[in-house]
């Protein structure tokens, strides 16, 4: 343990993450990542850094062997069970479906042209910025038709 060392855990334990390394039950030949120079002894020093939230998607930490080029480290390779959550849908995204066909009723149909008629009047649709009246005009005709949306379970 040196300084170098403490700095690490104490970055690791301020951002809760989790040092890894190749302890696995792995032969010992894909377990050491450096060959001492001298000794030609192969040590475990180097580690892989994961979210301590993603510990239990480490499959395997191992180290990667031969390298095209003579060198005294070996590459550390990290197999991972990712399961990313399913991207959440916004309320704006949400496309809301109508019953077309309640409009073939005369009477919905001038209830409904009574409704959006009174409901358009206030509106200013002639002047301003052309995205203000689009969304003004289209939740207006969106919500004077809340009694002609498809319901998903009639219970």
């Amino acid at each position: 343990m040196n300084s170098s060392g403490q700095l690490l855990l104490s970055f690791c334990a301020q951002l809760d993450l989790a040092i890894t390394n190749t302890m696995f039950r792995l032969p010992a030949k894909y377990k050491a990542t450096w060959m001492h120079p001298r000794s030609k002894h192969w040590r475990l020093i180097d580690y892989a850094i994961v979210r301590q939230k993603d510990i239990s998607q480490v499959l395997v930490t191992r180290v990667m062997r031969g390298a095209h080029c003579w060198t005294d480290h070996r590459l550390v390779v990290i197999k991972l069970s990712l399961r990313l959550p399913r991207p959440c849908r916004s309320e704006r995204s949400k496309q809301i479906r109508l019953n077309l066909e309640r409009l073939q009723d005369t009477n919905t149909r001038a209830k409904y042209a009574e409704t959006l008629s009174t409901a358009l009047q206030p509106l200013d649709l002639k002047s301003g910025e052309i995205n203000t009246v689009w969304e003004s005009l289209s939740s207006t005709v969106l919500d004077t038709a809340k009694g002609m949306r498809v319901r998903k379970h009639e219970d």
